[in-house]
């Protein structure tokens, strides 16, 4: 089944991006106001260019009707506003490669993934900086009461087509590449601060 191969086959590249230098003073507790704007800022540069690729592929609403409101760079855009952070923000030019609705799929596991840890996370900026949702911190909140349900209707959507497709190598490989490709940016020296 994908679910139990795409978690298994992507497990070590999953860990070494959540032991970024990027996510150290998450991991650590000893998030400052700087280090989670870094964070905002290298996810946004990440995850904005990565949506405009994966929209072009419309068949994707097929199998994921709410497609739509899965965009994370909106709340990305939205925290960093509150927390008065303006300026131009560098996009990642090295992105996974996207030229199959397979592909876009293995890279929306990653982002949509991004929302169960970000719960987590979202506590621990609480925590440390004392900041909430309204306050710059919708995009680690996740959906919200909703993160559980919209993750099971992702995996639902992503098993559908994977049974209408029969391509999970290539789903795999994609959020493998995602992952390896979102690490290399993070851990970049651009910084927009």
């Amino acid at each position: 089944m994908l679910l139990e191969k795409i978690k298994r086959q992507t497990a070590e590249n999953h860990a070494a991006m959540e032991n970024s230098n990027l996510m150290k003073p998450v991991v650590s507790r000893e998030l400052s106001l700087e280090s989670y704007k870094n964070i905002l800022i290298k996810f946004y540069g990440f995850f904005h260019p990565l949506e405009n690729s994966i929209n072009s592929f419309s068949d994707i609403h097929n199998y994921l009707h709410d497609f739509e409101t899965r965009r994370k760079s909106t709340a990305l855009k939205d925290d960093l506003h509150k927390l008065g952070c303006n300026e131009e923000i560098n996009l990642c030019n090295d992105l996974p490669e996207i030229k199959t609705s397979s592909q876009a799929l293995g890279c929306l596991y990653v982002m949509e993934g991004s929302t169960l840890g970000g719960r987590m996370i979202s506590r621990i900026i609480s925590e440390t900086i004392s900041l909430n949702k309204d306050s710059g911190v919708s995009f680690f909140n996740g959906y919200g009461e909703e993160t559980g349900k919209k993750w099971k209707s992702f995996c639902e959507a992503l098993t559908h087509y994977s049974s209408a497709v029969n391509d999970d190598d290539t789903i795999i490989d994609a959020a493998n590449e995602t992952f390896i490709k979102f690490k290399n940016w993070v851990e970049s020296e651009q910084k927009s601060l």
